[in-house]
């Protein structure tokens, strides 16, 4: 007998199954195929106690039957089961947080988090995948510059906005909204918005001779205060900017700030001057700030450890580094914006609604409207410190008032908001594969294995022959 066919009587009896990542892609299919991909969800880890199926191909009938039957610690029956994916190890806890307090006031759903993506770019991956198997989660918060590329398999939010009696009043902004649309179709709800700041040690800065009430607003200043820093001590780097982030985003806001763009009426433009300006500060941070090729995580435990006294990072780290750094006192800085038209790039997540099942849609729609409502956005922000993308809790005093009160660094991303647009990724199918040559060319320069000038045209050349645009 055919595993699909025992798997599909299971279904028919009630049974909620779950594959894993490594499962039988074909008895997925067919199962899609009958019509229960709703009931069909990749399970989080193997020792959770959660349903699994085995991976052999020739998996006979009766193992199959007694590989997926729930084990007796595994959580009671729900109405509905959700599973929801998400990138970024530390953010697990925030999303686990979220969950819990969800199913307290909704006991009649279950959230279950699939595993973790170690970034957007690795989720966009999953989630095309998941796609051609029938594997999709129900809900994924995805990255807004990513949102496009899934928007094919998620389903649009217009008829959920429409059907909610006052959806003007819940708090989300119409440029927050406009983040994850995709030709002008709402296709995801703004869960947090991260933009590009400075992290400082304000004990290094001192020393160096700096004031951490007076802390440099341009780039050429920042780099001598990090140069001064890095003479301080053999041990001590004077200053990291970030080259490896998800989509080149730094990259991006260097260019954008400066009031450049990456392409421009369908030819590239980042090979103007506000891209060249990118790639010799990224030099000049390795030359003058003693920068050495390090990933953003390495970088965050040297920082916290007092051997970096300048990160450059995105904003959904300052909870995380308030946490961890006790030995001296934590500063943030605006990313230095300069030029006609700066701006900075909007990073963050959307939440996209992937399930296709009415009753799963209405239970998704709950837990999406939870997660970037007032009381999802308070975790959010306590877990992280990026900017809500509902401007709810914001306003109130029992949530985040306080918050904002007592954590002032958390202030610097708010004042970047009138700064930010839409975060830019390359078309077509290769857009993501240009992203990661890119990556590579930027270690490159800071490492100083290659100049600014052969980086820049490598890029050039990168992006003629993967995307097929002129210069």
């Amino acid at each position: 007998m055919p595993i699909a066919t025992v798997v599909w009587g299971m279904l028919k009896r009630g049974a909620k199954i779950a594959f894993c990542d490594g499962c039988h892609r074909a008895v997925a299919r067919d199962l899609y195929n009958r019509g229960q991909r709703r009931r069909i969800g990749v399970a989080p880890r193997l020792d959770e106690g959660t349903l699994t199926m085995g991976h052999a191909a020739s998996i006979t009938a009766a193992a199959t039957v007694s590989a997926i039957l729930f084990t007796g610690s595994a959580a009671p029956a729900q109405e509905i089961t959700l599973d929801v994916a998400h990138a970024f190890g530390f953010q697990r806890t925030m999303h686990e947080e979220i969950a819990r307090r969800f199913m307290a006031d909704n006991p009649d759903i279950a959230v279950v988090l699939r595993p973790t993506a170690d970034n957007y770019e690795m989720l966009v991956q999953r989630t095309l995948r998941e796609s051609l198997v029938g594997t999709l989660p129900d809900i994924a918060y995805h990255g807004f510059n990513r949102v496009q590329a899934v928007a094919e398999h998620a389903i649009a939010l217009t008829p959920f906005i429409a059907a909610e009696p006052d959806f003007d009043a819940l708090g989300y902004s119409e440029a927050a909204l406009a983040l994850s649309q995709v030709d002008g179709v709402d296709y995801g709800l703004p869960f947090s918005i991260s933009t590009p700041i400075l992290y400082f040690n304000a004990g290094l800065v001192r020393r160096a001779g700096g004031d951490p009430d007076a802390f440099p607003t341009t780039w050429d200043g920042i780099l001598d205060l990090a140069a001064a820093i890095n003479a301080l001590d053999q041990d001590i780097i004077g200053g990291y900017l970030d080259w490896t982030s998800s989509g080149n985003w730094e990259f991006i806001a260097l260019v954008e700030s400066r009031g450049g763009d990456m392409i421009r009426d369908g030819h590239i433009a980042f090979d103007g001057p506000e891209g060249r300006f990118a790639l010799d500060l990224l030099a000049r941070f390795g030359r003058e700030a003693g920068q050495i090729d390090m990933s953003d995580d390495q970088a965050m435990q040297a920082f916290v450890a007092g051997t970096i006294g300048i990160l450059q990072g995105s904003s959904s780290r300052i909870v995380p580094l308030t946490d961890q750094i006790d030995d001296f006192t934590l500063g943030t800085a605006p990313f230095p914006v300069s030029g006609h038209g700066g701006r900075l790039p909007a990073g963050g997540a959307a939440a996209v609604m992937f399930a296709d099942d009415p009753q799963a849609q209405a239970a998704a729609w709950r837990y999406m409207t939870f997660a970037t409502g007032p009381i999802g956005q308070t975790i959010m922000v306590d877990h992280t410190g990026n900017v809500p993308g509902n401007t709810a809790a914001v306003h109130d005093p029992r949530l985040l008032g306080p918050v904002y009160q007592a954590n002032p660094n958390m202030m610097t991303p708010v004042h970047q908001l009138p700064l930010q647009t839409a975060y830019f990724t390359f078309p077509g199918t290769n857009g993501i594969r240009l992203h990661a040559a890119i990556r590579e060319i930027l270690r490159a320069v800071v490492t100083r294995q290659q100049t600014p000038e052969a980086a820049m045209a490598a890029m050039v050349a990168a992006a003629e022959q993967m995307l097929e645009i002129p210069n």
